[in-house]
């Protein structure tokens, strides 16, 4: 059956031979003595974007000999009316684009996190982790990783992340004297005072968190359902901290400009353009921002297990902690071991409760592996994913208390923190094995 041709865009006089012929099931592209033609198999996106050059289309796609990642801009310059164009395209005929990214607003709030980066980098500002999955972007996300931020794997990772959610990234700096590290510097802490002090930090901390799990996904270090719960932990605790998307975002320039240590003014850090670009954007009527600020963020297509129901499930008041620290007398350890092991039952027991039809229109797969479709009902506290994501955070904050210790005291501790841990887990019947959360944070 021969290719049906959907649009023919030509380039303005004297350069009519230049041509986009998009085809149900190709694009080909000539300009100069250039041409190239790609099959709709190796298309992986297809976004607008805009530069220096001006507005344009962007292709990426897979080279069709090498498999490499490669993309293809096409400027509104060049082919007057393509931006326009393409999108029509994409609803009419190349529609399978879209629904690549027709998420659940849970991912779609979480996308919106990593907006005003996609979009300083020029990449489509819509997908979750900033491409779609390709083998070149995940090596490519690998190496960024490690180099920066010294991530090499899923252990590193998650160490990372947890340490972002225990607020290390900025809060326990702000805290620690952080407030006149640097005179010249002063006029942005009144600032931060001004927006609200650690409210700032803690909107920088766990936006980190939303975007490492994003990026750590691209590195394929997490799957899907692991990144988006990051996530949604994380955005649950900012939405509990502002009330809209600009209220947010004023206060995380403030937090990003005091992690790297850079006034407001100075244009290292584009703070300026990054404003322009979120108020510009959302005048649109379609902007990365429309999805509410106060949308439920729930998974209900990712839990391994029922739902940890906490009505009725505390913990027994004869459940005993750290017992071996007891025995030992060492008060003052079990005192600041009892903290994340009580934030861990607080976690669980204070579960939220949802209630209602869930319904996640469109499909979205990865690599075949996750669909979202149906209605979803439920009630009860936090997924079994949720519940992991605190406990490796109360690992993490643990494993950073031994170093108050003696080596026999953190010997000692590790030993009881490890075994109330699995006590916990197990009387909450979460079915998740503490041995194996533990083994990622001594790696």
């Amino acid at each position: 059956m021969p290719s049906k041709l959907l649009k023919d865009i030509r380039g303005p006089k004297p350069f009519r031979l230049n041509f986009v012929a998009v085809y149900d099931d190709s694009i080909a592209i000539r300009v100069s003595d250039a041409s190239l033609t790609i099959r709709a198999s190796n298309v992986t996106d297809i976004f607008p974007s805009s530069n220096a050059e001006g507005p344009a289309i962007i292709i990426e796609h897979s080279d069709a000999i090498s498999g490499h990642l490669r993309a293809n801009s096409l400027h509104e310059k060049t082919f007057p009316g393509v931006v326009n164009a393409f999108q029509g395209l994409l609803k009419n005929g190349w529609g399978n684009i879209l629904a690549k990214r027709a998420y659940p607003d849970t991912v779609k709030w979480l996308t919106a996190h990593n907006a005003l980066l996609s979009l300083l980098a020029g990449c489509n500002h819509m997908i979750y982790g900033i491409r779609h999955p390709h083998p070149d972007f995940a090596q490519m996300q690998k190496e960024g990783l490690s180099k920066t931020w010294g991530m090499t794997d899923k252990a590193s990772c998650i160490q990372y992340l947890s340490g972002c959610m225990n607020g290390s990234s900025t809060v326990d700096k702000w805290r620690n004297g952080g407030k006149v590290r640097h005179p010249r510097l002063k006029g942005l802490v009144e600032k931060i005072e001004e927006k609200g002090g650690e409210k700032c930090l803690w909107a920088h901390d766990y936006q980190r968190v939303i975007i490492m799990a994003m990026l750590g996904y691209s590195a394929e270090w997490l799957t899907f359902d692991e990144a988006v719960q990051w996530g949604v932990v994380a955005g649950r605790k900012l939405q509990s901290l502002f009330d809209s998307w600009h209220d947010f975002t004023d206060a995380y320039l403030l937090g990003l400009c005091y992690f790297y240590d850079v006034d407001p003014t100075d244009s290292a850090l584009l703070i300026e353009k990054r404003k322009i670009i979120f108020n510009n954007r959302l005048k649109l009527a379609e902007n990365p921002w429309e999805v509410s600020w106060n949308t439920p963020l729930v998974c209900t297509w990712t839990s391994r297990a029922p739902f940890v129901n906490t009505e009725g499930a505390k913990l027994p008041k004869s459940f005993k902690m750290l017992t071996e620290l007891q025995d030992a007398d060492h008060t003052n350890l079990i005192s600041v071991f009892l903290n994340p092991l009580e934030k861990l039952v607080a976690y669980i027991e204070d579960g939220d409760s949802f209630e209602g039809e869930h319904s996640f229109k469109g499909e979205h797969s990865v690599k075949g592996e996750h669909s979202f479709k149906g209605g979803h009902s439920f009630k009860g506290g936090h997924s079994v994913e949720e519940i992991e994501v605190m406990v490796h955070c109360v690992i993490h904050e643990a494993i950073g208390l031994e170093r108050i210790c003696s080596r026999v005291q953190a010997a000692m501790a590790r030993r009881s923190f490890n075994d109330t841990v699995a006590r916990i887990l197990k009387h909450f019947q979460t079915g998740i094995n503490a041995n194996d959360l533990l083994a990622l944070h001594e790696s």
